[in-house]
């Protein structure tokens, strides 16, 4: 799932997904947390029980008690997933189970499990319902996006310089989290278009710089970047090396401008990348050109390799390599 292989790569932690969460061994940073695209909250666990024997759980200091769930019953209970302290709750639901849901307890019923003075002011006390399994965990972080700010205000639509290529905010910003960089490396965009996945990667804390063989969408991405200290350059992707992580989403469809057909550009650039020492590249392209099989063919070993829709007639692959 794209939102757990996103926060692998931010983290570095190996991360067990189980439904909506995604947990880890051990905490993760909140500046870490805070540029993720997919991931809504983060909670301190305190404990994952059936929910037939919560029993009381005791919390130290006042609480306010809410309830995530809404998932039908599993057949079975879930695998029991390795000891956790932390977890982050993911965008994506999980799919509904076609069995007979079980009654879920209301937020009056989990009260009656916590030994804690109630206060609306205290933290967050969060029962997160599976099925039969309960995670009950401290809020410890909430992602802006959820009430408004954000990746909506950086919409493609809402640029300076806009092209209708343009991918949006939230998937670009994940694609650079994807390239597992650490704060202040430097990530490439060998086709930078308008600039969106470098001002995404400033805005997380890294050094970027792009290049594009289009002088069109250099002029665009210059608008879109004025306020920062990146440059742009026309260069032809095709004729440099790469030393560093690389973030991009490559050309395709009317708009843009390439010299060969598409297919062809991407098995070149792949065989450009396998004679380079790039750290790693997180790459977006059409699902439809099927990208993973000319990854393969030019020796790159494929680490993640997601497909995202985009509408009815469009869909995306995500490529680590």
């Amino acid at each position: 799932m794209l939102a757990a292989a996103e926060l692998h790569a931010a983290s570095g932690q190996e991360v067990h997904r189980d439904g909506r969460l995604a947990l880890t061994e051990t905490p993760i940073r909140p500046e870490i947390l805070q540029r993720l695209a997919y991931t809504l909250r983060g909670f301190q666990v305190l404990g994952r029980r059936p929910l037939a024997q919560l029993g009381t759980i005791k919390v130290k200091g006042p609480v306010w008690v809410e309830k995530l769930g809404g998932i039908a019953s599993p057949a079975a209970d879930p695998p029991a997933a390795p000891k956790s302290r932390t977890a982050a709750r993911l965008r994506q639901p999980e799919r509904a189970m076609r069995n007979a849901p079980i009654r879920e307890p209301t937020t009056a019923d989990l009260l009656k499990h916590v030994d804690s003075t109630l206060a609306r002011d205290g933290r967050i006390l969060t029962f997160i319902i599976q099925g039969r399994m309960c995670t009950i965990g401290v809020e410890t972080f909430k992602q802006p996006e959820t009430t408004g700010d954000g990746f909506a205000a950086r919409h493609p639509s809402l640029r300076s310089g806009f092209a209708p290529v343009s991918s949006d905010a939230k998937l670009l910003r994940c694609l650079v989290n994807l390239t597992g960089a650490k704060h202040n490396q430097l990530i490439v965009d060998p086709f930078c278009g308008t600039g969106g996945i470098l001002l995404e990667a400033i805005l997380a804390g890294f050094r970027a710089e792009g290049s594009d063989i289009d002088t069109r969408m250099l002029d665009k991405a210059r608008q879109n970047l004025r306020n920062t200290s990146v440059t742009v350059t026309q260069q032809d992707a095709l004729n440099r090396t790469y030393d560093d992580f690389i973030a991009s989403e490559f050309p395709f469809g009317q708009s843009t401008r390439v010299t060969m057909q598409p297919e062809e550009l991407y098995l070149e650039f792949f065989r450009r990348l396998a004679t380079s020492r790039y750290r790693r590249a997180a790459l977006l392209l059409p699902d439809w050109a099927r990208a993973h099989l000319i990854a393969k063919k030019a020796g790159l070993n494929v680490k993640v390799n997601e497909t995202v829709y985009v509408h009815k007639s469009l869909s995306k692959q995500i490529l680590v390599v």
